[in-house]
């Protein structure tokens, strides 16, 4: 059988202090050392397995700060998912999802946005002081399309 080896490009999109950057670093076995707000956007890669494949995965790490976001628009183009981050602690960021996905389906312009990949994570499990319910994000989840909703903090592993 022979090895296929597959591009592929997600983008993480959330407001600023939600966890955006620290998520990717424990996807990708990284120490977190970033203390202060990304700027524009970055990449990084993973390559993963499946079955015969090999996929690497470009993961963009955007700004959340409104000035930086025409900025990442630039990102969006091509992208074959995204994953939408809020903070369980801070209901505005929650609130901000519905944003979030219509600013990268304007931007990203996918043929079929209505079938476009998004994964939904509420990060900073370990926080005490939740504003954001399971319930309630699972309800979004269904009710914006259906998407898969995970819970995390990013910080422990």
């Amino acid at each position: 059988m022979v090895e296929r080896k597959v591009l592929s490009k997600v983008v993480v999109l959330g407001n600023m202090g939600v966890g955006k950057t620290t998520l990717l670093d424990a996807f990708l076995g990284e120490q977190s050392n970033k203390q202060k707000a990304t700027t524009g956007a970055d990449f990084r890669k993973k390559e993963v397995k499946l079955g015969n494949k090999t996929v690497t995965l470009q993961c963009w790490d955007t700004a959340g700060q409104e000035q930086f976001n025409s900025l990442g628009f630039a990102f969006y183009r091509g992208s074959n998912a995204c994953i939408l981050c809020f903070d369980l602690t801070d209901l505005k960021s929650f609130e901000q999802l519905t944003k979030w996905k219509k600013d990268f389906l304007d931007h990203a312009n996918p043929t079929d946005p209505a079938k476009f990949p998004f994964v939904i994570v509420g990060n900073k499990t370990d926080l005490a002081d939740r504003k954001v319910t399971y319930e309630a994000a699972e309800a979004w989840c269904k009710n914006n399309g259906g998407y898969v909703y995970f819970e995390t903090c990013a910080t422990k592993n």
